[in-house]
């Protein structure tokens, strides 16, 4: 049986109650991890992650699926609980819902013709950019109704990862299921493409000083692959950014559907957000990333979740996550 998010949010609950059986825990042999992740619904899932990142084990550790082999826990542990190496949950690397960005960045703008982690499936990444803010628990509640999961692209500083409440907002995120991706530290264009020309210098600065952030606010070994660029990667001079944030093991990630939250022709509604989006969606699309945005008091976007997903599921869609 696939994991999916509900059965991931469900261990959430339980896990107040096993920490105070932090003592028994300990003694438990590796056999019952299996026990408890089967009893969470946590049952090993395949994705089409087959290839490392050489760059990213150079400069971060080991990261994506070697990562998660590497840190395989030896007794009880919390599947709502991050991973090591990684920016999701022990449950959501079994579920198997986990992509790495690399594979999802050759899918739709590098040679898909000749990736070989290229999907027969329908997979839908529904990605927010700009958080954590006060939208953050709205967005949260809609993905767990609807029993999907989401990457979340967050900003680091005082506008997004050092803002009263975020750590918290992060680790919810995680444990219900998200990833947590990386959307820049400043999301100040003119620091990051001084005359609209990328600045790889100031990019990469902004992408560490994040990645610090984020290891504060969730825990020391929260690691990442996946970064958007603020305003997307449409600036003049992309390759050398492309390439400095390549030699950190990154990969940026665009969209190829958005509800125009970011616009100025934005529609006011949920349902108006939502037909926007699905509107380049069509039957023979095979790889959705989908553009929403968690910024503050952003409602109609909420309010478009539902029959986004709804639709979605129709065109025979499954949802993942970036690493």
């Amino acid at each position: 049986m696939k994991t999916s998010p509900r059965s991931v949010a469900r261990s959430v609950e339980r896990s107040a109650a096993s920490r105070h059986r932090a003592t028994l825990a300990k003694t438990l042999t590796t056999s019952a991890l299996a026990v408890t992740l089967a009893l969470t619904g946590c049952t090993s899932g395949t994705s089409s992650n087959d290839s490392g990142n050489d760059a990213a084990n150079a400069t971060n550790g080991t990261g994506g699926a070697q990562a998660s082999a590497a840190a395989e826990p030896t007794e009880t542990q919390d599947p709502t609980a991050l991973k090591p190496g990684t920016n999701h949950s022990y449950a959501a690397d079994e579920a198997g819902y986990v992509y790495k960005s690399k594979d999802v960045h050759d899918w739709l703008w590098g040679k898909k013709k000749e990736s070989k982690t290229y999907p027969k499936k329908k997979i839908a990444f529904l990605t927010f950019d700009d958080g954590p803010t006060n939208t953050t628990p709205k967005v949260l509640k809609q993905l767990k109704k609807n029993d999907v999961p989401a990457t979340f692209f967050v900003i680091g500083g005082e506008l997004g990862v050092e803002r009263k409440g975020s750590p918290a907002h992060l680790k919810d995120e995680i444990a219900a299921g998200h990833s947590v991706a990386i959307h820049s530290y400043s999301h100040n264009f003119h620091k990051l493409y001084p005359g609209r020309v990328a600045k790889p210098k100031a990019i990469v600065k902004e992408y560490e000083k994040t990645l610090a952030n984020l290891r504060e606010a969730v825990d020391p070994e929260f690691n990442t692959h996946t970064w958007r660029y603020p305003g997307g990667h449409g600036w003049n001079g992309m390759k050398p950014a492309d390439k400095a944030l390549n030699a950190k093991g990154m990969s940026w990630i665009d969209w190829n559907s958005e509800n125009g939250d970011g616009t100025d022709t934005a529609s006011s509604t949920g349902s108006g957000r939502a037909q926007r989006a699905l509107s380049t969606i069509g039957t023979d699309t095979r790889v959705a990333v989908i553009l929403m945005h968690d910024y503050k008091d952003n409602e109609p976007t909420v309010d478009s979740i539902t029959p986004v997903v709804k639709r979605l599921k129709k065109l025979g869609f499954e949802f993942g996550v970036m690493d």
